[in-house]
C-alpha cells in the first residue's frame, strides 16, 4: 500500500491548478477593491468645525501627547 497515493488521476490535476489560480486571483482582486473607502475631502473652512474649550485649568504633556481640562469646562462650537 502506498502511503501517499493520489486520490485523483493525474489528468485532472491541471484543471484543479487552474481553478486554484482563478480563486486566488479573485480573492486577491476583491480584497483590493473592498479594502476601504477613499478618505473624505477636507472642507476649506476648517475654522467652522473647530471647537473652543473654556476651562479653569489646562494640564498638557507633550511627551505623551495629551491634554487634561479641569474645573468648569465648557466646549463651544460655533457654526457659521
Amino acid at each position: 500500500m502506498k502511503a501517499f497515493r493520489l486520490r485523483q488521476p493525474l489528468k485532472c490535476r491541471p484543471y484543479w491548478i487552474r481553478v486554484a489560480l482563478f480563486m486566488f486571483t479573485t480573492v486577491l482582486l476583491s480584497s483590493w477593491v473592498f479594502a476601504g473607502e477613499a478618505p473624505k475631502e477636507k472642507d476649506t473652512n476648517q475654522a467652522a468645525e473647530q471647537i473652543q474649550i473654556v476651562a479653569d485649568k489646562l494640564i498638557t504633556n507633550n511627551a505623551e501627547k495629551f491634554a487634561e481640562f479641569e474645573g468648569d469646562v465648557r466646549p463651544v462650537r460655533e457654526i457659521w
